[in-house]
This record gives C-alpha cells, sequence and structure tokens, in this order.
C-alpha cells in the first residue's frame, strides 16, 4: 500500500522542522519491532534540519525553505519483524514539502503553481497547518480576525475545501500556546468565528454524513503539535528562542498520521479489487507479497465514488491508495460480508453493527476464520496481513490515548 500526504501551510508556518521531527520520531519510536527506512539522501536532509533545530548552541533556526526551491517529497517505507525471520514490507507513504509562498505568492512563467496542484490532486490526505505563532497573534487581539482568517487561514482551506479525502487541521508550535490556552479555547476562537463561518461550514459539511461501518465519513481534526515543546519560547521582543537549559520535547508529532493510515487502509481493504493476472513475464504468484501489494487504484477509486460508500459531491474524490488483493491471504478475500467483518475486526467495530441480520452468521464465521491475524503481539507476526493488524493496532492505541488526552480536538 502506498499513500501520498501533502501538508499546506504559510511560509514559516514549521512544515519543514515539524516533517524532519517526524522523522525523527517515527524512526525511534513507532512500534515494538516496526522499522521506518528513508531513502539515504534524504535521511540527511531530515536529519540536518532536525539537528539544526534541535542544537542548543546557536539560536539560529532552520531558514525558511526557499520560494523557488524544488518540491521535496519524503518517502517513508514501514516494515515489521517477522517471527519467521525478516521483515515483512507493510505500506510506504510519501510525504511532501515545499516552500510556502507557493500558495499565496503567483509564480507567473513558473511550473511551481502547476507542480503544486499536480501534488494535492495525487494526494491521499491533506493537513492544513495553522501557524501557532500567527495564531497567537490573533488570540491575543494583534490582529484583527477578518484579516486573520483572509490573509492565514483562508489559503490553505480552499484547497482542502475542494478534496474529498482524509483532511486535518494541524496547529504548529502548540508550546507557544498551550500555556495560556486551552484547545477547546482555540477551537471555538476558529470554528465558531463569525468572520470564518465558511471554516465552520466546511467541517460540518465533511462530517454530517455516516460512512463504511457507521463511521462518520471525513471526520476531521484539530490536532495540536510542537516539534521542540518548551525547548523553544518567545522572548519579550517576541521572537522564538532556544531555552539551553530544556531538551526538544517534541508533542503529538506522530499524531496526524497516526490519524489517516488506519482510516486510509480501511478504504482500501474494503473494496473489492480485481485480481491481476499475472503474465508469464511476471515472477510474483497470486498469492505472493508482491502480489499484495500491486497496484489496484482502480478498484479503490471506485469506492470513493461510490455514493453508498463516501457521499462527498461535489468535489471530486481523492486518488485511492496503491493496494493490491492476493488469492490467498487475507486481502484476497475482499467481498460482501467477509471484507465488512474483515475491516470491522481491524479498527475496532463490532461486527453486529456492521451488517444487517442476514449477514451475521457469515461475519461470525469470518471473524472466527480471521482471529489468528489479529496481531496484537509482535510475536504473533507471521504474514504480511498479521503484521499490518499489528501496526493498525498500535496506531489505533495511539489515537485513543490523545482523543482521550484531548477530547475537543474532534471536530464533529
Amino acid at each position: 500500500m502506498e499513500f501520498r500526504i501533502v501538508a499546506l501551510g504559510l511560509p514559516n508556518a514549521g512544515k519543514s522542522v515539524y516533517l524532519s521531527t517526524l522523522h525523527h520520531e517515527l524512526i525511534n519510536s513507532l512500534a515494538p519491532g516496526v522499522v521506518l527506512t528513508v531513502p539515504l539522501d534524504e535521511r540527511k536532509r531530515l536529519t540536518r534540519i532536525y539537528d539544526a533545530a534541535a542544537d542548543p548552541r546557536t539560536n539560529s533556526w532552520p531558514a525558511a525553505t526557499r520560494a523557488n526551491a524544488k518540491m521535496h517529497e519524503s518517502k517513508f517505507t514501514c516494515s515489521v519483524a517477522s517471527r519467521r525471520g525478516g521483515a515483512i514490507r507493510l505500506l510506504d507513504f510519501s510525504y511532501v514539502d515545499y516552500a510556502g509562498e507557493w500558495l499565496t505568492e503567483p509564480s507567473e512563467g513558473s511550473s511551481l503553481d502547476q507542480d503544486l496542484q499536480d501534488q494535492i490532486e495525487k494526494a491521499n490526505v491533506l493537513l492544513g497547518i495553522i501557524d501557532g505563532r500567527r495564531l497567537l497573534e490573533y488570540l491575543a487581539g494583534d490582529i484583527s480576525p477578518h484579516v486573520y482568517f483572509y490573509t492565514r487561514i483562508r489559503p490553505v482551506a480552499e484547497h482542502m475545501r475542494a478534496f474529498a479525502g482524509p483532511i486535518h487541521f494541524v496547529i504548529s508550535k502548540w508550546d507557544l500556546l498551550r500555556h495560556t490556552y486551552t484547545l477547546a479555547e482555540v477551537r471555538s476562537r476558529l470554528f465558531e468565528s463569525q468572520d470564518a463561518p465558511w471554516l465552520r461550514e466546511m467541517v460540518q459539511t465533511r462530517t454530517a454524513r455516516q460512512g463504511l461501518l457507521g463511521r462518520t465519513v471525513g471526520t476531521v481534526r484539530l490536532i495540536p503539535v510542537s516539534s521542540m515543546g518548551d525547548f523553544a519560547y518567545l522572548d519579550g521582543d517576541g521572537n522564538i528562542k532556544k531555552n539551553v537549559d530544556r531538551a526538544p520535547e517534541p508533542c503529538n508529532v506522530p499524531v496526524p498520521l497516526v490519524a489517516v493510515i488506519p482510516d486510509l487502509v480501511g478504504l482500501a481493504l474494503a473494496q473489492p479489487a480485481t485480481r491481476q493476472k499475472q503474465s508469464s513475464t511476471d515472477g510474483s504468484e497470486p498469492g505472493d507479497p508482491a502480489t499484495r501489494i500491486k497496484s489496484s487504484g482502480e478498484a479503490a477509486d471506485s469506492l470513493l465514488k461510490d455514493g453508498s460508500a463516501v457521499k462527498m459531491a461535489p468535489p471530486p474524490p481523492a486518488p485511492a491508495p496503491n493496494v493490491g488483493l492476493g488469492a490467498g491471504g487475507l486481502l484476497g478475500t475482499a467481498g460482501g460480508v467477509r471484507v465488512a467483518a474483515m475491516v470491522a475486526v481491524m479498527i475496532g467495530v463490532p461486527v453486529g453493527q456492521a451488517l444487517n441480520r442476514a449477514g451475521r452468521r457469515a461475519a461470525r464465521r469470518t471473524r472466527r476464520r480471521y482471529r489468528r491475524l489479529r496481531a496484537t503481539e509482535l510475536s504473533r507476526v507471521k504474514s504480511y496481513e498479521s503484521g499490518l493488524f499489528y501496526v493498525m493496532h498500535h496506531f489505533t492505541e495511539r489515537l485513543k490515548t490523545f482523543d482521550r488526552d484531548y477530547p475537543d480536538s474532534l471536530l464533529s
């Protein structure tokens, strides 16, 4: 499976530092036995940015991405250690980083605007980055609500309104706000403001309908994130400085990723995919992992176009994740009752709630059949399917902890 994440944010919103911290956090503490790899040149670039931000010997911060700099696409590969030895490659996701000026400044005669639009159209997820420092100015009354929403929020939200895939809002530099404002207060000032009714209506439109397995279609969260924690602070002149007596303390950095991956995997698994016939030159068997992760984008795309699954007209559907279903494994038994039970088991929805009475008996059989694949411990990971369940289990547990600690994050 392969997913593409695009973060929309204005200049100096902290996109690059956030990405470098995400890389640092995921490499070190994703889940026991789970390995995240990045190509060497990209790993060096992200490490260089993080080290510059976390270095207490200097008060300088990594320079903002230049307006004419090329777009960076960081590709992450997630694998898990197998009980049978070796590592099982589970999913890939890419994160697109670019100069914030691309959202606000016209680049006449340049291909940059089209490059960004192409990335948005190919994205599976959009993250709207709200600059915590500028948000603090609005909350403190240093900038008028009309100017703030028009110049700081609308350029980001305009792209998100016409997007049918998952979206979330991410507040960067939360360390600058959390000692003064609660998330509930920030949420109210953003989404209940009379100066931006369109922002509230955008969220209400996405969360008003029910979709697959009774889950809300288009669930949107407001996620507070801090890349450095109290290592960064505002001095009396409003400049962000480094606290040499503190170490970087990232807060909620993996949460945006944790919030979207289970839903994307659920959507992908829920669509019966047409098995691709292997040519005589293709060395893989139908049940091989290589076959299971091949693209069946057309089939998954039809799920997003089907009004019974995702009712988000009139915006065009987001591109479907690449997913392949093999004949011999869990992913190869997609269809009707079986796939509904499968997705329900994975995301923790009681199967009885997902199916009608006629299908419950078959669902019970399916649930027993796949119980062995519900690996919540590393020692039970034996296959691609059980490895996927293992990682999704850890993701959903992290999300439950976040929802408990930040109940006002959910905007539905």
